[in-house]
C-alpha cells in the first residue's frame, strides 16, 4: 500500500482547510477527512433529470469512532496535522497518487 500526495495537492489541501466554510464545519477533537468517490451525482430540482459528475473528492470532519468504523488511512501534513483519507479500505490497498488537475485534486490513474 503507498499513497503519495504531491506538493500541488498539499498546497490546495491546506488552503482548503483553511478557508472559513470548512473551518465552520469542524467539529471538536475532530480530523480533516478526504473521501475519494468514484462517481458523483446531482439531481435537478425541476427536472428530475440526475447527472453524473464522475470522479471527485470530499472534505469533512470525522471523530475517532468514525475513522476507526470506516478504516481510514491516516497522512500526516507538512505542518503537522493529521488528513484521514477515505475510503479507508480503497486507500489502504494499492498505490495511488493524489495530484491537482485543472484546479481540482484528482487521483492520478483513477477509472
Amino acid at each position: 500500500m503507498s499513497v503519495t500526495i504531491t506538493k500541488s495537492a498539499i498546497d490546495l489541501i491546506v488552503k482548503k482547510l483553511k478557508e472559513p466554510a470548512t473551518i465552520a464545519m469542524r467539529r471538536q477533537n475532530s480530523t480533516a477527512t478526504l473521501t475519494w468517490a468514484r462517481r458523483v451525482y446531482s439531481t435537478d430540482r425541476l427536472s428530475g433529470e440526475r447527472t453524473e459528475h464522475g470522479p471527485h473528492f470530499f472534505f469533512s470532519w470525522s471523530d475517532a469512532d468514525e475513522l476507526k468504523e470506516f478504516n481510514s488511512l491516516i497522512y500526516m501534513l507538512p505542518d503537522g496535522e493529521s488528513l484521514a483519507l477515505g475510503p479507508g479500505d480503497f486507500f489502504q490497498t494499492g498505490t495511488h497518487t493524489i495530484d491537482v488537475k485543472d484546479g481540482r485534486l484528482a487521483l492520478v490513474g483513477a477509472p
